[in-house]
């Protein structure tokens, strides 16, 4: 149940970060992706997905230095 939770929140927040993205609200756009990828990535690491973890691991290091770019 906890798993789909997070699933679940996952797709809702990646979804808004894509909205966000294509609207340019930055840094929301960058913010979500990066909270999308992070619980995606928890999400595959508990179902033992692991090229869906890893996907997630190189989208979080990419939001990531696009935040850090940002500022």
């Amino acid at each position: 149940m906890f798993s789909n939770i997070i699933k679940w929140t996952a797709f809702v927040v990646t979804i808004a970060g894509a909205v966000s993205n294509a609207y340019l609200l930055i840094p929301y756009n960058i913010i979500l992706g990066n909270v999308g990828a992070m619980l995606y990535m928890t999400w595959a690491i508990r179902a033992r997905d692991w090229n869906i973890a890893i996907v997630n691991l190189v989208l979080m290091i990419i939001y990531a230095s696009g935040l850090f770019v940002y500022r």
